[in-house]
């Protein structure tokens, strides 16, 4: 039987899956709060029995929420960076590729799959998305579903860093004696995510702005490494308010402005459907 938007059972079984038991989140802590608006998108477009394919597998919740629902779940992740997660994956039953998607073929048969799911992968691309827009359209059934999501390139709390004079890019020592850059390399807009869609070819594209980082309360301020602060050392955030912070009030004022301008908002989604002919 196809679930509701969100089966709120098998999304805590995870939630508890995922968090150490001596530093347990709940449920209904703002950390979880993409993976809700990334489970209930993704479930509304899936038919019954259908497959999901799940690409850049991340710490696997999305994949394990789906697989815990009975459906038949593909991950794949890059074999430099995803190793150990896509093989907790692969212990589960879960049915798992390395593969370098956009580089790679996908090893799927044509028209194979139902809804496909890139999380957080889009803005990692060194090169041209084409090839990866290309191979997942390829392996989706005509009148199938491509979900993806990212970090808006023009949220409010980036506007505000360029403002105070720190950059949003990865400190440059953190991947200057890697091989490759494992940080962003293109940020998205909503308009140009949409946009993306259409010139691979996918129609019904619907754009979806939602709010994550001021939804956290402020626990420990390390400042920033413009103002002096240790590299390495970051601010604490959580759930509840603080209001012994200023920030706390900032942060509402913030969180009001999120919900009167989508643009400002700190995550982007969009999903595309597969023509059917």
């Amino acid at each position: 039987m196809k679930p509701n938007p969100i089966a709120e059972d098998v999304f805590r079984a995870v939630c508890s899956d995922l968090s150490p038991a001596a530093d347990a989140r709940s449920a209904d802590d703002p950390s979880w709060r993409i993976r809700r608006v990334e489970v209930a998108q993704i479930a509304a477009k899936l038919p019954e029995r259908g497959v999901f394919l799940d690409v850049g597998c991340g710490y696997g919740f999305v994949p394990r929420y789906f697989h815990r629902l009975g459906f038949k779940v593909i991950s794949t992740d890059y074999p430099a960076t995803g190793g150990a997660s896509l093989q907790a994956l692969i212990d589960l039953g879960i049915e798992g590729h390395y593969v370098n998607v956009g580089r790679e073929p996908l090893p799927l048969a044509d028209g194979s799959v139902d809804v496909a799911f890139a999380g957080n992968v889009i803005e990692h691309l060194p090169h041209s998305p084409r090839p990866f827009m290309e191979d997942l359209r390829r392996v989706l059934k005509p009148g199938g579903f491509l979900v993806m999501d990212t970090k808006n390139a023009v949220d409010l709390k980036t506007r505000l860093k360029v403002l105070c004079g720190v950059h949003n890019w990865a400190p440059l020592k953190s991947f200057y004696h890697l091989d490759i850059n494992p940080h962003h390399h293109k940020e998205y807009t909503l308009r140009e995510l949409g946009q993306l869609f259409e010139l691979a070819g996918f129609g019904n594209v619907e754009r979806i702005a939602f709010e994550f980082f001021f939804h956290f309360s402020l626990r420990k301020f390390r400042g920033v490494q413009a103002m002096g602060a240790k590299a390495g050392e970051h601010s604490e955030f959580g759930a509840g308010f603080n209001p012994w912070h200023p920030y706390e009030y900032l942060r509402l004022v913030c969180l009001l402005l999120t919900r009167l301008f989508p643009g400002l908002r700190s995550e982007i989604m969009v999903v595309g459907q597969k023509p059917v002919r």
